[in-house]
């Protein structure tokens, strides 16, 4: 029986000393299987400068930083009148981390711990700058990742930003340090981040944003293809005016973006919605908002069509490669797109201003029959694809809304005109009067439908031709 335990011990100690350098390999393919799904995504580009593996642990030092594709593509959005941000020598920075790692099967690092590697990472301490950031802030660091790694191979992780104060007696940061949480397997990754609160003045104004949070349950497929769900809030953001004891400009609370997307039945289409809702905005005494809520809908996307397009389109500011018109790029995929029957709808939109109610709704559906069965049809005649379209647009708003819009439209008119009169009260009474003629004449026209004691007006484009509120409008798509 002792020499059973002996053997048995014996193994077990053989295990834990010569399993390391096998697991250490294994952690390595990992890790590299992880850098490049991370560099798939086209945002992110991570480049492994060294990766020392010894016996129980291994140190990496790693450059992060935008991807070139992406610099190109914030280059082009900048356009050829303005400078690009990667000329100033800003966003093409890299930022040195190193990692260390604890080989499995049995890590004793923080706890004991059974499983494939830990890892801790973070800025690399020879990276010039850290050591006064890091001191300016009075933090311990800049940020942690600490991950393990399962026996069969997913990840679990937890991050730290720690809370950090900064005053220089002109400009002041204050933030509450933030705690990013999820797990990684596969294509799965779920992932939870939180921050108390972010500060941030000078001389002349101050924002603050409280409550942050994002939560994430999602499969990557593809850059361009997320399935699953995520939730973004912001409990309060403000901005006020340091210049005239502190006045608020702008102030929000209970901001919320939630969006969810699937494939139809496994297939290769993909519908989703994404619904922007915030309960209360202030924009300064004149205006606040209330019961704001966006809710888009889509449905029957061509995922792999859709991929292509946007390659196709981030691909036009090439001219260098030779590349064709633009609309030649792009149609294939265009084609494709809306042969699938795609619908598009923003409904509803919807928001209070001082209690008054605004509500519309936008849908865009396609006809396939009206498409041509081939690209080489579209090239031939460009206005076959818009009469393949169908959307309309219904919007009602009560009259007194209605009526406060159109005395601001007005008043913004005459004080830009210097009609406004020499008194301060002419702009309002000449804006009034003017509301009253300008939307009774819409309503006589037809432009404005009344309904009790709110405006209806529907607009809609069907087969090339535009109506409003039923009534065709006298002019046709291409004429």
């Amino acid at each position: 029986m002792k020499k059973s335990a002996v053997v048995i011990v014996i193994c077990v100690v053989a295990a834990i000393i010569g399993l390391p350098p096998v697991f250490g390999t294994r952690t390595e393919s990992q890790f590299y299987r992880r850098i490049d799904a991370i560099n798939d995504n086209g945002v992110l580009l991570l480049d492994v400068r060294s990766f020392e593996r010894r016996w129980f642990t291994s140190t990496v030092t790693i450059d992060a930083g935008l991807s070139p594709a992406y610099l190109a593509q914030l280059e082009r959005m900048v356009g050829p009148g303005g400078q690009a941000a990667s000329d100033s020598g800003v966003l093409d920075q890299t930022f040195p981390i190193q990692a260390d790692v604890a080989h499995g099967p049995v890590i004793v690092r923080d706890g004991l711990y059974i499983g494939l590697a830990k890892v801790i990472a973070g800025p690399a301490s020879a990276q010039p700058g850290t050591v006064e950031l890091e001191e300016d802030l009075g933090i311990p660091y800049a940020f942690e990742f600490r991950g393990r790694s399962g026996l069969l191979g997913g990840l679990r992780f937890d991050a730290e930003i720690p809370a950090s104060d900064y005053a220089d007696g002109i400009n002041e940061v204050v933030f509450s340090g933030a705690q990013i949480e999820g797990s990684w397997n596969g294509d799965e990754l779920i992932s939870h981040f939180q921050a108390a609160s972010l500060f941030v003045s000078n001389p002349i104004a101050a924002a603050s944003i409280n409550g942050i949070s994002f939560s994430g349950d999602n499969r990557i497929l593809s850059r361009h293809l997320v399935l699953g769900s995520a939730e973004f809030l912001i409990e309060q953001m403000l901005i006020s005016d340091r210049t005239f004891g502190g006045e608020p400009l702008f102030e929000a609370g209970n901001i919320a973006i939630r969006g969810e997307t699937d494939r139809n039945d496994d297939g290769p289409l993909v519908s989703g919605t994404m619904t922007y809702a915030v309960d209360t905005v202030s924009a300064g005494e004149r205006f606040r908002f209330t019961d704001g809520e966006v809710a888009v809908a889509f449905e029957n996307v061509d995922a792999e069509a859709m991929s292509d397009y946007v390659e196709a389109a981030q691909g036009l500011g090439d001219q260098a490669a030779g590349n064709p018109a633009p609309i030649t790029v792009l149609l294939p995929a265009i084609h494709r797109l809306l042969a699938a029957e795609p619908l598009l709808s923003f409904d509803p939109i919807r928001f209070l201003m001082d209690d008054e109610p605004f509500e519309a709704s936008v849908h865009v559906r396609t006809n396939p029959a009206a498409l041509p069965d081939t690209v080489t049809g579209i090239q031939e005649d460009i206005a076959l694809l818009v009469e393949a379209l169908y959307g309309v647009t219904d919007a009602a708003a009560s009259k007194t809304f209605a009526r406060r819009i159109a005395v601001e439209i007005i008043k913004a008119q005459l004080a830009a005109s210097g009609a406004a009169g020499p008194f301060p009260g002419d702009i309002d009474s000449m804006a009034e009067a003017q509301a009253e003629i300008m939307l009774g004449a819409l309503t006589t026209q037809g432009v404005l439908e009344e309904d009790g004691e709110s405006y209806r007006i529907t607009f809609a484009f069907e087969d090339g031709q535009f109506s409003l509120n039923g009534n065709p409008l006298p002019f046709l798509f291409g004429q």
